[in-house]
């Protein structure tokens, strides 16, 4: 650190965040409800990144981030950057002695006693946070572009000196904080650069197709252009060895570029730890290797947290979802796009669904988050499509909490007799009902009698499959190849051939509706059914989905919850 930096004479006579022999760092924080606080009035977390201390709106991280700044053990190391403050960028700045000008930075007065940590703290809270430290529109971008000019005119007049003391001697010109900021604002934003002096700063676009180039005043520059060189000025005028608060990280900013700021900006003040107050779980997710700290609520003395832990098997955004709710856990196949999401949210609104994509994922999700019950306290379970899963599969699966369609797939629910049976009532078709149904049976009939062939050998397929699930990979060594023989010795493929064809065919002969929808999987039976209701392709499935959201109609969504299992946790 530079002799001409400010930041060095901060009081050190507080807890030292960083544990040099483990290299990980300690972050106080006040104990939450479940402590006792006699005793344990404060609890320490060890982070080797970042903390992302991640809650609801109204949990209280503004009021925690406030107790870092105010009370903890690291109060004079803290630099918190507010949600709440403005963006107005003033069109030019002033310089001048670089320690009145941090003093204001930091404390919001240049006219301040640096010895006396009752005092600045008084400081901070009155002149810098207007009495309000949790509420106020914090407005500080002009103090900080002063400390940056005076760090830069002063950094700049010591290198001179420097250089005219030892003339002969190649001396390397210094980096100033003010042109560390504009480089990692040109990095993140690389069609833009700004020109920098006389107390002003102008930004341009960069065009190299173009000859000439128009720039504006800093002041001009857009939201996201300004909060991006705010924040970084910000994280790289804050104490050394300190730690830097930031309420609502994402605030301002795409998508697209909040977690490569955010990265660079880390590795720009490694010697910082940085605290991210937040609800949005993508930011959480994106800082992979910070410790989580969830909040439940806060009551006005004490904060209900606890430490994420890892959940294996669980993607992190989704566990933190999960945590967020105050529901029983449902988890399910598919994307946020898809018709089995949008119905089983319909269809289980007490719980809340959390997608895990495959069916595989299902069943891990559940197992995962079972065993974490201790911590989030949230009852789970799962759904999956049947996917030619036999009765002892589908028992195995209840038994983990994991229930299966009584349905091949959510498409064969739309074809189920109740569900053809209310769209018939809404489109005003109940007078050609038997007629209908008649239609739409017969054709599920003829393809299914069509796919015979390749029907049955799937389903034999995944039986086979099953039964090679049983193979004991505990074992030794020289009874593996003993052990795979009697196994597949016990798999008669011909007999489970026969058996399946002989079943198929039976459905078929008997006409056993709700058994062909359990048994054949086929994606495009639905549109097979569709023109008879008078649908375009993909036409009955969004009537569905807009009937099972109708208020007035609630016949849809009474056929659908008939159709799918009944999930009591």
């Amino acid at each position: 650190m530079s002799s001409t930096d400010p930041t060095g004479s901060l009081p050190k006579s507080y807890a030292n965040i960083t544990d040099m022999e483990s290299e990980t760092r300690n972050l106080v924080l006040p104990s939450p409800k479940s402590a006792t606080p006699s005793v344990e009035p404060s609890t320490s977390i060890r982070s080797k990144g970042p903390v992302v201390v991640i809650g609801a709106n109204g949990a209280g991280k503004t009021r925690l981030g406030t107790w870092i700044e105010f009370e903890s053990p690291h109060a004079e190391l803290v630099r918190r950057i507010s949600a709440q403050k403005s963006l107005a960028m003033p069109g030019s700045a002033a310089s001048g002695a670089v320690d009145q000008a941090y003093m204001a930075l930091l404390y919001g007065t240049a006219a301040a006693d640096m010895t006396n940590p009752t005092i600045m703290r008084a400081h901070r809270l009155n002149q810098r946070w207007k009495h309000k430290p949790s509420t106020s529109l914090l407005n500080d971008f002009g103090e900080l572009l002063t400390y940056l000019f005076s760090e830069a005119n002063e950094t700049n007049a010591r290198y001179v000196d420097e250089v005219e003391r030892e003339p002969e001697q190649r001396i390397e010109p210094p980096e100033t904080k003010l042109r560390a900021t504009k480089r990692v604002w040109e990095k993140l934003l690389p069609h833009r650069s700004l020109d920098i002096g006389g107390g002003k700063i102008e930004a341009r676009m960069v065009d190299l197709s173009q000859t000439s180039e128009e720039s504006y005043n800093a002041s001009e520059m857009s939201d996201g252009e300004r909060v991006i060189f705010y924040l970084v000025g910000q994280a790289l005028s804050a104490p050394e060895d300190g730690v830097i608060v930031v309420d609502e990280p994402e605030l301002h900013l795409h998508r697209s570029i909040q977690a490569r700021l955010w990265d660079t900006i880390e590795s720009e003040r490694p010697d910082c730890l940085f605290v991210y107050l937040t609800h949005n779980l993508d930011f959480a997710a994106s800082r992979v290797s910070a410790t989580k700290v969830w909040i439940e609520s806060y009551d006005g003395e004490k904060w209900d947290w606890h430490e994420v832990e890892e959940a294996e098997g669980v993607p992190e955004e989704l566990y933190l979802e999960i945590l967020g709710g105050r529901k029983p856990v449902l988890f399910c196949e598919g994307d946020k796009g898809s018709l089995d999401y949008f119905l089983l949210q319909k269809a289980y609104p007490d719980f809340t669904v959390a997608l895990c994509g495959t069916a595989s994922g299902v069943i891990h999700a559940t197992r995962s988050f079972a065993r974490l019950e201790h911590l989030h306290n949230h009852a789970c379970c799962g759904i999956v499509d049947r996917d030619h899963r036999e009765e002892v599969e589908v028992q195995r699966l209840e038994d983990i909490g994991v229930f299966v369609l009584g349905h091949s797939e959510i498409e064969n629910v739309l074809l189920s007799e109740g569900m053809l049976r209310a769209v018939a009532d809404h489109l005003h078709l109940l007078g050609k009902w038997p007629e209908l149904l008649e239609k739409a049976r017969a054709r599920v009939f003829s393809e299914m009698a069509e796919d015979r062939e390749s029907l049955v050998s799937s389903l034999t397929a995944a039986k086979v499959e099953q039964r090679l699930k049983k193979f004991d990979a505990r074992v030794r060594k020289a009874e593996l190849r003993t052990a795979l023989a009697d196994l597949t010795a016990s798999i008669d493929v011909e007999t489970i051939y026969d058996e399946t064809a002989a079943e198929v065919n039976r459905v078929i002969d008997e006409r056993d509706y709700a058994q062909a929808l359990r048994l054949y999987n086929n994606k495009g039976l639905l549109g097979k059914i569709e023109p008879l209701f008078g649908f375009a392709r993909k036409g009955m499935p969004e009537l569905v989905k807009r009937l099972a959201s109708s208020r007035e109609d609630g016949a849809v969504l009474f056929a659908l919850r008939e159709e799918l299992p009944d999930i009591q946790v």
